[in-house]
């Protein structure tokens, strides 16, 4: 696999906070997804491309998919402007899992996910009786995929997201 930005490694006097949380939600994944692994190859790698991967492998040992997670522990709920630049280095870190010269099936697919220990709060921006729509994911609708959002949110988000890329693609 290619190598990591250094930019993108946990740094600071709280650096170790985040990693250990890191480290914990891939436990806690391995435990969740242990019936589903035991009889699978596969590996983990942690502060490689991402927080960490869950990389699944065929009997040839070419990688038939990729769950990558970002996982950041927060004091307080997410909002729309927090996460564009996290999102901007998920849909790099997709890039780069395609990117990445390590042996792949030619089906190849990947998962990019977010993980917080608090809420997120999505809305498409717009002000005014009946115009604002928004959802907010907690621990009552935990998971939730990008194309389940509603789609004047998910039209905010391409469009910051866009902006964003432009600069570094």
């Amino acid at each position: 696999m290619n190598n990591q930005s250094k930019a993108a490694v946990n740094a600071g006097v709280h650096g170790s906070t985040g990693t250990e949380f890191q480290k914990h939600c891939a436990l806690y994944f391995l435990f969740d997804k242990y019936n589903d692994l035991k009889d699978r190859k596969y590996f983990i790698c942690i502060e490689h491309h991402d927080d960490f991967l869950f990389c699944y492998q065929n009997n040839d040992e070419l990688i038939s998919s990729i769950d990558s997670y970002q996982a950041k522990k927060s004091s307080e709920k997410w909002e729309m402007s927090g996460l564009y630049e996290l999102l901007r280095k998920m849909t790099g870190v997709g890039l780069s899992l395609n990117a990445d010269s390590m042996p792949k099936v030619n089906n190849y697919t990947h998962n990019l996910e977010f993980i917080t220990n608090n809420s997120i709060q999505l809305s498409n921006g717009l002000r005014g009786k009946n115009k604002n729509k928004s959802i907010t994911i907690n621990e009552s609708n935990s998971r939730l995929k990008f194309t389940d959002l509603d789609t004047e949110i998910t039209n905010k988000i391409e469009a910051e997201l866009t902006k964003l890329l432009g600069k570094d693609l």
